[in-house]
């Protein structure tokens, strides 16, 4: 029987396997989120592309259950790991540091869903997932502050006929990002804090890219929604690992 502190990590294992099915659809990269080319490495984009999402898919397959998890959260950490690689120079040379702890998230959940996998009483597995817990915090407040320094571009993909209007949840969401950050961080009702960003998250997907697809059926857009509901799914493998009984009396 799945424990309830562990449904994370098929969800995860989900947006795994949608990025592999849409990658190897398109034989291409997640759009701008998997930015590859910028490694500096010549290579043929199609095959690679290829390659990498079979390894997504084959990863998300196995990261549905327990024992195979151990080997295929270590092989997404890498595969996120180095789409996160891939935003440095962007980084470097324009500050472009949302993508970049976008990819981040993606690499510290699957972190954190193999500690989550290892015995309980294991403090090494505890101390991870707490290094994780902070590290997303990080992540969560990055995000936020980006709806306020990219506030026009963010509104301009909020629904026009939500009121009170797209430059309100812009900000709104933002600060909600900001503060679920700083819970999470100073362990204030953290798991509180995890599961009302997935619900957010997944909010945003529904309301924003969501329609998005439907419109307009293209490859952006569908990495779009895989990326946003990949990011919730992290949310949740987070919010599972630090509600763990085991988990908690540790680091308490």
């Amino acid at each position: 029987m799945l424990d309830r502190h562990d449904l994370g990590r098929p969800v995860y294992a989900l947006s795994a396997i949608c990025l592999g099915l849409i990658g190897l659809w398109w034989r291409d990269f997640a759009g701008v989120w998997q930015p590859l080319d910028n490694l500096g490495i010549e290579f043929n984009r199609p095959v690679v592309a290829a390659v990498y999402a079979l390894a997504f898919l084959a990863a998300g397959a196995a990261a549905l259950w327990p024992t195979a998890a151990r080997v295929a959260l270590p092989t997404l950490a890498f595969l996120h790991g180095l789409a996160m690689l891939g935003w440095m120079p962007r980084v470097i040379t324009h500050g472009a540091w949302t993508g970049f702890f976008e990819m981040f998230s993606l690499t510290i959940a699957a972190v954190v869903g193999y500690a989550r996998l290892q015995p309980l009483t294991s403090v090494p597995a505890a101390k991870t997932i707490e290094m994780g817990r902070v590290m997303f915090s990080i992540c969560l407040v990055v995000f936020g502050l980006s709806h306020f320094v990219y506030g026009e571009e963010t509104a301009r993909m909020v629904p026009p006929w939500l009121p009170p209007g797209p430059m309100f949840w812009a900000y709104a969401t933002g600060a909600l990002y900001v503060l679920a950050g700083i819970a999470i961080a100073a362990r204030m009702q953290a798991v509180l804090a995890a599961r009302l960003t997935v619900a957010m998250m997944l909010v945003i997907n529904g309301l924003v890219w969501l329609p998005m697809l439907i419109d307009k059926p293209e490859h952006f857009n569908w990495c779009g929604n895989a990326i946003t509901f990949a990011m919730a799914a992290a949310a949740w493998v987070l919010a599972d690992a630090i509600a763990m009984p085991a988990y908690r009396r540790i680091v308490a």
